[in-house]
């Protein structure tokens, strides 16, 4: 094996998504919490970084930090965050959660993010929110769609309504790096809430159907249906007008 993140062990990183391009090259977007002392290995506040390796992970690039002035990421953040997705074009796309505000006053106490890039990650776009500005946790996922398009999904928590409960519920969004966002988000869930007291797990799924215009979710969610109290996985295909 060999090591992705700098300074390995002493590197903070916890997560790392994956793609392999079609010529090979591997990408990685890593959540990386920088050591602040390599005595004690304490970690500081998350940031997204990308690299990738030409030469089968022997070797990686210097990594690029995604969104540095969009907010961090908290050291008890409990989910799996942190999505990549490549188009049949080479575009990048990332996704991600932060829960502290970021520099020069950018950034919100907890937001979901989607940046892309154009030149193989060489150099990021400026972040997109993708959610409202809730204190709650965004598990954010990227799935590419057509030539320069992404879909993004979020599982989070929401007033429900008629009652004054936050229930979770997951949402999926289109965007184009022309045309910007193609449509509003789409409550996915439904009316089908999860109750915000049972853990729904800390990831989500995603997948296109390109040819069909079709994107498969699925999520986890406890609904007290026959009597489970447990979280539980669910799923459903969204089909997206070609127009």
């Amino acid at each position: 094996m060999s090591h992705v993140s700098p300074g390995f062990p002493a590197s903070g990183a916890d997560s790392g998504p994956i793609f392999v391009e079609p010529g090979g090259r591997i990408d990685v977007l890593l959540q990386d919490y920088p050591i602040t002392n390599t005595t004690t290995y304490a970690m500081g506040n998350g940031v997204e970084e990308f690299t990738s390796s030409t030469d089968g992970g022997q070797t990686w690039s210097t990594p690029v930090v995604v969104g540095p002035n969009n907010g961090t990421m908290s050291l008890d953040e409990w989910w799996i965050d942190g999505a990549l997705a490549v188009d049949s074009a080479g575009n990048l796309y990332a996704s991600w959660d932060t829960q502290a505000g970021g520099a020069f006053g950018l950034g919100t106490p907890d937001t979901g993010w989607l940046s892309f890039s154009t030149n193989h990650g060489a150099s990021w776009s400026s972040p997109l929110q993708v959610t409202n500005n809730a204190p709650v946790p965004h598990i954010m996922e990227v799935t590419a769609g057509p030539r320069g398009t992404v879909y993004v999904s979020w599982l989070t928590q929401v007033p429900v309504p008629g009652s004054p409960s936050l229930g979770y519920a997951e949402f999926l969004r289109p965007y184009s790096i022309g045309a910007g966002w193609l449509a509003a988000p789409v409550q996915v869930s439904g009316n089908t809430y999860g109750d915000p007291n049972t853990w729904p797990g800390d990831t989500t799924g995603l997948s296109t159907y390109t040819s069909l215009n079709q994107v498969v979710l699925s999520w986890g969610s406890g609904v007290p249906m026959n009597n489970q109290p447990k979280s539980e996985i669910f799923s459903s295909v969204v089909t997206f007008s070609r127009g």
